[in-house]
C-alpha cells in the first residue's frame, strides 16, 4: 500500500515538473523551427542563383541560460561553394542573399556567418551586416585588388570594434613570402584602384600589417629594401622566427605612423647577436627612406623601441629603449638627432 502511494506521488510530482516546465520547453521548440526554416528559406534561394555550387548551413541549439556579449544566442553559419566563372555580380547577389538572412526577424537573436569560396581557393567571410551598397562595393574592390597583385585574397567583412560601423581585412590565401612580393611589385596597381569603402580597412600577410589607408609608396620601397637583408615574418611569427615586419597606422584623421619590427631569435643580445649586423643594415635602410613618422621596434635577448622622428617627446620609454638607442648608436654611426628612445604615444593615440 505504501509502495502505491510514493508511486502516485511521484507520479504526480513529474506531471507536475512537466507542466511547469512545458512553456518555457515549447517556446524554445517553437524558436528553433523558426529559426531553421529562416535558415532553409535563405539555403533556397541562394541555391536558384546563378553560379552556385552548393549551399550548407549549420545551427548551434540557442541555449536559454547562453548568451553572447551582445546577447545574441544561436551561432548559425551558411556556407556557399561557388561555380568557376562565377562573375562579380553572381558573387554579389549570393551575399546579398546571406545579408538579407540575418535580417530576418527569426534570425535577429543568432550569430550570423556566412562564408563563400570562390575559384583558386580564395574565401569572402561575412559576419558584419553592411548595406547591400556598402557590400556591392567591397565585392568590387576585392576583386579589383586581386586582379591588380594577380594573387588570390581571403576578404573578411567583420563588426568594427573600435566603434560602430564594420571592418574589412584582406589577407592572401597563402601567407608566402610570394604573396607579399606580388603585392610590393604591384604596389602602384592596387594604389590605383578605386576605393569608396566605408570600412575601417586593414590587410595582413608576411611582412606587412597595415591599419587604415594604404601607406605611401615610399614605405613600400623601404620594405622591398629589407627583404633584402632580412626574412618576411609570418603574421603571427612563431618563438623562432627570424626578420622583420612593417606596420603602418593611419586611421581617419589620426597620425600616420610607422613601425619597423626587427625579429632576432638568436639567444645573445643586442650587438653580441650573430644577426646584429643585419639589424644595424636594416636601421641604416629605414634611415634613409626617411619616412615622416617611423620607429624601430627590437624584439630579441633584450626588446627596445625607438623612434626617429615624426614625434613629440612624449614617449614611453624604458631602459631596455636605452640600451637599443645606444647600441644602435655606436654601430649605425649615425642616428638622426630626432631619434627618441621608446614608442612615440602620439602615434598610438590620435
Amino acid at each position: 500500500m505504501l509502495g502505491l502511494i510514493v508511486l502516485a506521488l511521484a507520479i504526480a510530482m513529474c506531471v507536475w515538473v512537466i507542466k511547469s516546465g512545458a512553456p518555457q520547453a515549447l517556446a524554445t521548440m517553437q524558436a528553433n523551427f523558426q529559426q531553421q526554416s529562416a535558415i532553409d528559406r535563405a539555403i533556397d534561394r541562394i541555391h536558384q542563383l546563378p553560379g552556385i555550387q552548393s549551399v550548407q548551413a549549420q545551427r548551434s541549439d540557442a541555449n536559454p541560460r547562453a548568451h553572447d556579449a551582445d546577447g545574441r544566442r544561436a551561432h548559425v553559419r551558411i556556407q556557399v561553394a561557388t561555380k568557376p566563372g562565377i562573375t562579380t555580380a553572381q558573387l554579389a547577389a549570393a551575399a546579398q542573399a546571406i545579408r538579407i538572412a540575418w535580417t530576418d526577424p527569426n534570425l535577429a537573436n543568432t550569430v550570423g556567418n556566412g562564408v563563400i569560396s570562390v575559384p583558386r581557393g580564395a574565401t569572402f567571410t561575412l559576419t558584419a551586416r553592411p548595406t547591400q551598397k556598402q557590400l556591392a562595393n567591397e565585392l568590387k574592390y576585392w576583386a579589383a585588388v586581386q586582379a591588380a597583385t594577380g594573387t588570390p585574397l581571403n576578404l573578411t567583412i567583420a563588426p568594427a570594434t573600435d566603434g560602430p560601423g564594420y571592418a574589412r581585412v584582406l589577407a592572401p590565401v597563402k601567407n608566402t613570402a610570394a604573396a607579399t612580393t606580388a603585392f610590393l611589385s604591384n604596389y602602384s596597381k592596387v594604389l590605383a584602384v578605386t576605393d569608396v569603402s566605408s570600412a575601417h580597412p586593414s590587410w595582413t600577410m608576411p611582412g606587412i600589417r597595415i591599419d587604415g589607408s594604404l601607406p605611401p609608396a615610399s614605405l613600400i620601397s623601404l620594405t622591398s629594401k629589407l627583404t633584402s637583408l632580412e626574412p618576411l615574418v609570418p603574421p603571427i611569427p612563431a618563438d623562432g622566427d627570424r626578420g622583420f615586419a612593417i606596420e603602418w597606422t593611419h586611421v581617419g584623421k589620426g597620425v600616420a605612423h610607422a613601425t619597423v619590427v626587427l625579429y632576432d631569435r638568436d639567444p645573445n643580445s643586442l650587438n653580441d647577436s650573430r644577426n646584429w649586423s643585419a639589424v644595424v643594415d636594416s636601421t641604416r635602410a629605414v634611415i634613409a627612406a626617411k619616412i615622416p613618422s617611423i620607429g624601430i621596434r627590437y624584439v630579441g635577448a633584450t626588446s627596445g623601441q625607438l623612434t626617429l622622428g615624426g614625434c613629440k617627446d612624449t614617449v614611453s620609454t624604458d631602459d631596455q629603449d636605452t640600451t637599443l638607442v645606444t647600441a644602435l648608436m655606436i654601430s649605425a654611426s649615425g642616428l638622426p638627432k630626432s631619434t627618441l628612445a621608446g614608442h612615440c604615444v602620439d602615434a598610438a593615440t590620435k
